[in-house]
């Protein structure tokens, strides 16, 4: 005859305890993954030395901001124009992989323009910000930045 003891509280308590200690390990280790990509985040903000300055005075409650990795926005111009104006409607697009040459023209009607462009074929960056909202280009003097 085989005898099956019943847990006891305390060794429930236990394995209560070591799955808690696995998600404490499991969530650091998830934690330490996004304050590493955080930091290379802000290692790729810290090299450009131009930054955009927006009014603060806005008349939105919400700032809608779009992200995109284009790869290429040579020929896709009038269909980001019709997503950003019958679609989502944003007040400031971030456009990764323009492609562009300093030759080539980036308007969005209804935006402001600012370009990173390259020499490599495969890179480039653009920052179309509304015309509702008052921007400027400042040069920053901090090394850095």
């Amino acid at each position: 005859m085989l005898l099956q003891a019943t847990p006891t509280t305390k060794d429930l308590t236990s394995s209560h305890l070591l799955t808690k200690k696995k998600t404490f390990h499991h969530l650091k280790a998830l934690l330490t993954i996004v304050v590493r990509i955080l930091d290379h985040y802000k290692q790729l903000v810290n090299r450009h030395t131009t930054l955009l300055k927006m009014d603060n005075n806005l008349n939105h409650q919400k700032l809608q901001i779009l992200s995109w990795n284009a790869r290429s926005i040579r020929n896709k111009c009038s269909e980001l124009e019709h997503v950003v104006h019958n679609e989502l409607k944003a007040d400031v697009i971030l456009i990764q992989e323009t492609w562009l040459k300093t030759n080539q023209k980036l308007k969005i009607k209804g935006y402001d323009s600012f370009r990173l462009d390259s020499d490599d074929p495969r890179k480039g960056l653009a920052i179309l910000v509304n015309d509702n909202l008052r921007t400027e280009l400042v040069k920053s003097n901090v090394r850095g930045l």
